[in-house]
């Protein structure tokens, strides 16, 4: 839920150090967002929960010029666009394209992020000023490149690394009835 509110309000303000300063700007300048994850089940759980705030918020709808599902792309009336899509195979379905925000989650589970960063997410962002937010739980003996990242922006010593840690029971998006039926589940919750 997160990933795909937080592209679409990047997407619709055009978020990032070089953003619009007037209305020409704001409805010409090239903006693309990436969602992607280690797979693409995973991406489109994201694409398909755009496409029911679509169908069931008026205020979304409104946003939203078109919507090409063959290819998992929203385009924004402002012109912007937002991409879904799979890091799978090192991520060589990634388009080769100048990404303004580029989103991963479950960034753990894929392998070798760090190459699949250095030589494909990375690039992407180079002349545009992208961003780039790997979200997931960093651990040190799975993907100790995400847990050093993590580490770095912990630290910040380095502004290019930011990092924000916390439990779950945190997450400001999560409502407390949602809580409430998650914990009562024994499958999912022991102790």
């Amino acid at each position: 839920e997160f990933i795909t509110r937080y592209a679409l309000y990047c997407a619709f303000h055009k978020i990032g150090p070089f953003s619009p300063t007037n209305m020409e700007d704001f409805l010409t300048q090239e903006y693309k967002v990436l969602i992607a994850s280690y797979n693409y089940p995973i991406a489109k759980e994201s694409f398909d929960r755009m496409l029911a705030h679509q169908r069931n918020r008026p205020e979304v709808a409104a946003l939203i010029k078109s919507v090409n599902q063959a290819d998992s792309r929203v385009t924004l009336a402002n012109g912007s666009i937002i991409d879904w899509g799979s890091l799978d195979g090192q991520g060589r379905l990634v388009e080769a394209a100048r990404r303004r925000v580029i989103l991963i989650d479950e960034a753990g589970h894929i392998p070798d992020i760090s190459s699949t960063f250095d030589n494909i997410l990375f690039p992407r962002t180079m002349g545009v000023g992208g961003r780039i937010h790997l979200l997931g739980t960093p651990k040190a003996h799975s993907d100790p490149y995400l847990f050093e990242i993590f580490q770095k922006g912990r630290d910040g010593k380095d502004p290019f690394y930011y990092a924000q840690s916390g439990s779950v029971f945190e997450n400001e998006f999560w409502p407390k009835s949602e809580q409430e039926r998650v914990l009562r589940n024994p499958r999912y919750v022991k102790g």
